[in-house]
């Protein structure tokens, strides 16, 4: 199957760039020109995250595999969901393009560690700790976006940064519980990645990795947990 990347599949902001042809799940994309003359803010997909996403543009291969009509990257290079860093997750989610069939929300490495944001409580209803910022994310997501799939994308299990991760992980995946939010939690050594091997920094992911291994995961998520299951 022969799909084709067309300006719908648009990351903003960004100059103009060439991605090479590749494979994605066996289906060729062929050369692409990405320019901000026809970018545009609407898409059926929006992520939001910090430079995970910003600089792999998963969302457009994700978008593209599942013939999705669109996607914008919300990815802010060291954003983080607390307001202790740049440009917060709970200060951008009100922003975004209000009408995607999908929302994916991608963070937390930076708040645990370049901010060493407090945890805090369940309880917690402030942004300055890390389970009070999920409680003002994802009811405050659920809200704005009724029409929309949400779901939480954990980051990445880095095999020398588990201690320091794991706790921002586990209050990921109870706070998305507690607001009957869907996770894709790839914080475990069972998923495929090796940051040795898989990045080209340490932290940020290879555009090999990106578009064989983390794109194809993705829509199998989707694919698999879309509520209709017909994306």
């Amino acid at each position: 199957m022969l799909l084709y990347l067309y300006n719908q599949y648009m990351k903003l902001n960004t100059i103009t760039t060439l991605l090479t042809p590749t494979l994605i799940s066996g289906s060729l994309i062929p050369a692409l020109f990405i320019t901000t003359s026809c970018a545009k803010e609407t898409g059926e997909l929006v992520c939001l995250g910090d430079s995970l996403t910003d600089l792999s543009n998963y969302d457009l291969y994700v978008a593209a595999t599942l013939q999705l009509n669109g996607s914008v990257n919300y990815g802010i290079c060291g954003s983080t969901v607390s307001s202790l860093g740049p440009s917060p997750f709970i200060y951008r989610y009100a922003n975004m393009y209000k009408y995607p069939k999908i929302v994916i929300v991608d963070g937390g490495y930076n708040d645990a560690m370049y901010y060493d944001c407090p945890i805090g409580n369940p309880s917690d209803k402030d942004g300055n700790t890390f389970y009070g910022a999920l409680n003002i994310l994802l009811p405050g997501l659920q809200s704005i976006y009724q029409n929309s799939w949400i779901f939480y994308m954990t980051p990445f299990y880095y095999d020398d940064r588990v201690t320091s991760l794991e706790p921002y992980i586990n209050a990921i995946v109870d706070r998305c519980q507690y607001y009957n939010m869907d996770c894709f939690n790839i914080f475990n050594n069972d998923f495929p990645f090796d940051f040795t091997k898989d990045t080209y920094d340490g932290l940020h992911v290879t555009q090999e990795y990106t578009i064989n291994t983390w794109t194809p995961k993705i829509c199998e998520y989707i694919q698999a947990h879309y509520p209709n299951r017909n994306i």
